[in-house]
């Protein structure tokens, strides 16, 4: 997805859709992240859990 991000400057027809596209893509990113962020704590529970039950 970065090189993707690189490349926009050179297929974007404009300054604008460049920022537009750039800005759909941070908040892909933000969203994804805060996606991985909520499984590492789940994992975490589920480590705690099985911890404690062996």
């Amino acid at each position: 997805m970065l090189r993707q991000v690189a490349e926009l400057s050179w297929r974007s027809p404009s300054a604008a859709e460049f920022r537009r596209v750039l800005e759909v893509r941070l908040r892909e990113l933000r969203d994804l992240a805060e996606r991985e962020d909520a499984v590492a704590d789940l994992l975490d529970r589920v480590a705690d859990t099985a911890e404690r039950a062996a």
